[in-house]
């Protein structure tokens, strides 16, 4: 424990006062200091603090995950939250009760001052980082590195208080400028949830399925066929391929002859999240959209809705069940209500296909909810999905309490 030298004679304080004065502003000068009336002090900062004329008093203190800091004689001191000037001050209180008029400086060391922040989601370091003073989001998302799936557009920033923040940080990639960026905060977390914009490509193709749109670049209808491997396959109908939108009531009929035999580039539209295109295959029923397994298959005997569905092994979880639409060879579309059908046994819903048929079901809307505190991954989940419980990997408890009913 520091001991006091207690009451000192005025002359004897002006002389100390005026010797270490000019030792403060070395101190300061050479930690490149702040000190501002503006700036909360927060955990993680280094605070230099020094008693003239008691040397076993001062020095470096860092600011605990608590807020607070260990002073000789005064013990725990709670800072957090407060200005230089009223840590200062705050200080200068305790002290009375041990000696006459302490005279107390207070800066803040930048250089030492750090913020704990945990970064987790589709980054390739999850985990606890350690940032300087002043770090923002972006520079957390560095540290952590980014996954090649990462969704930049709605990254979420959780304050130990239990605020949640939205940023949108695509620029990160497509090299526009960011507006959204954050200053972080001792104990911030940091969730980028994963990439979702996908399209989906079924009927006479070479390998159909799903593909990631590429993150902050567009993607055309060539670029799609391109990466199906080989293209369309033996029999496809080059004269037309359906491009069914989300949200829209009607598949765009595109000319694949057009575009692929005479480069009419009018046809070459640009591809947009959960699009879904279809290469009609005339002896076949197609399935596509939110289905366990996209598939194309030849009926061979009366196939209903029901029976096509089953082949495709059943919805997924995201699927919008009362917006599915059949598109018939010859382009016309019926809007077919799948959650009657489904769920309250409506066979008037369960239309009879014919070869060439195209039956898509598409993405329902997200149902977010944001999950903070102690979980493994806190952040935005889409409820919708009950199969994502990523949020629970380390928190077994918590994954038992939240079992759907």
């Amino acid at each position: 424990m520091a001991t006091f030298s207690g009451r000192h004679p005025l002359l004897s304080r002006v002389l100390l006062l005026l010797s270490g004065f000019s030792l403060v502003l070395s101190l300061a000068d050479a930690a490149s200091l702040t000190q501002s009336d503006t700036y909360r002090v927060q955990p993680g900062d280094a605070l230099l603090i020094d008693l003239l004329g008691e040397s076993d008093f001062g020095g470096e203190r860092i600011v605990g995950p608590q807020g607070t800091i260990a002073l000789p004689v005064v013990g725990s001191l709670r800072v957090a939250d407060m200005t230089l000037t009223e840590v200062r001050e705050a200080i200068t209180r305790a002290l009375r009760e041990f000696m006459e008029a302490p005279y107390v400086t207070v800066a803040l060391n930048e250089l030492n001052s750090k913020r704990r922040v945990y970064v987790s989601g589709r980054v390739e370091k999850i985990g606890s980082h350690m940032l300087p003073l002043g770090a923002t989001v972006v520079e957390a998302l560095a540290a952590a590195g980014l996954a090649e799936d990462a969704d930049l557009s709605t990254v979420q920033v959780t304050r130990s208080s239990g605020e949640t923040v939205t940023l949108s940080l695509s620029g990160l990639r497509t090299g526009e400028a960011m507006q959204d960026d954050l200053e972080v905060r001792w104990d911030d977390r940091v969730f980028v949830p994963r990439l979702e914009a996908y399209v989906t490509v079924v009927g006479r193709v070479q390998k159909p399925g799903s593909y990631l749109l590429p993150p902050g670049r567009p993607m055309r209808l060539l670029d799609l066929l391109t990466q199906v491997g080989g293209g369309m396959s033996e029999g496809a109908e080059y004269r037309v391929a359906l491009l069914n939108r989300e949200g829209g009531s009607e598949p765009e009929r595109i000319d694949l002859a057009r575009l692929m035999l005479q480069g009419d580039m009018a046809q070459n539209h640009e591809l947009r999240a959960n699009d879904v295109l279809v290469i009609p295959e005339a002896d076949r029923v197609v399935v596509a959209g939110e289905v366990a397994v996209p598939t194309a298959f030849v009926p061979t005997g009366p196939t209903r809705v029901l029976d096509a569905l089953a082949k495709a092994g059943g919805f997924t979880p995201r699927a919008d069940l009362r917006a599915a639409r059949l598109t018939r060879a010859d382009g016309q579309t019926v809007a077919l209500d799948l959650e009657a059908l489904w769920r309250r046994g409506d066979l008037q819903q369960n239309t009879e296909l014919q070869p060439g048929d195209a039956l898509v079901v598409p993405r329902a809307d997200p149902q977010e909810v944001v999950m903070a505190g102690a979980l493994a991954k806190p952040g935005a989940y889409d409820i919708s999905d009950l199969k994502d419980r990523s949020w629970s990997e380390r928190s077994p408890s918590l994954a038992l309490q939240t079992q759907p009913i």
